[in-house]
C-alpha cells in the first residue's frame, strides 16, 4: 500500500481537473456553435413587422431602411422596398406576407413562446387560406 504525498495528491486532483477540462472543450468544438437557419430578408422584415417595431422607429423610409440594414446586415434598398410592402399593405397584395413566410416567422415566435405575434400571423395565415 503505497501512501501519497500531499503534493501528489494535489498533482493528481490538478491533473484530473484538467483533464475534466480539456475534455469539455474538445466536446465542445466537435458540437460547434449551435446554428440555425438563414432567414431571408423579408423574414426578417417580417420579424419586426410583428414585433411591432417599424412603427416605432420615427424615421423616414430611407433612413429606416439603412438602419435595418445596419441591423439586419442586408441591403439597404431591398429594405426600403420590402418596408413599403409589409406596412399597412393586405395579406393579399403583399407579396412579402406569403404563406411560407409567415409559416417560417412563426416558427420563431413559437420557439420562444410569443402568443400575441403567433396570433397577428395566425389571422394573415387565415386571410391566406380564404383567397
Amino acid at each position: 500500500m503505497s501512501v501519497l504525498s500531499p503534493l501528489d495528491r494535489d498533482f493528481r486532483l490538478k491533473k484530473e481537473i484538467q483533464d475534466l477540462i480539456d475534455k469539455s472543450i474538445n466536446e465542445s468544438k466537435r458540437k460547434g456553435p449551435r446554428r440555425y437557419e438563414e432567414t431571408t430578408t423579408k423574414q426578417q422584415i417580417l420579424i419586426l413587422h410583428y414585433l411591432g417595431i417599424i412603427p416605432k422607429i420615427n424615421l423616414v423610409d430611407t433612413k429606416k431602411a439603412l438602419l435595418f440594414s445596419k441591423l439586419l446586415n442586408r441591403d439597404d434598398q431591398n429594405i426600403r422596398e420590402y418596408l413599403g410592402r409589409v406596412v399597412g399593405v393586405k395579406v393579399e397584395e403583399s407579396d412579402i406576407k406569403t404563406k411560407n413566410n409567415l409559416e417560417e416567422v412563426r416558427k420563431i415566435f413559437e420557439e420562444l413562446g410569443m402568443k400575441n405575434e403567433i396570433s397577428l400571423i395566425d389571422k394573415d395565415l387565415e386571410r391566406i387560406e380564404k383567397l
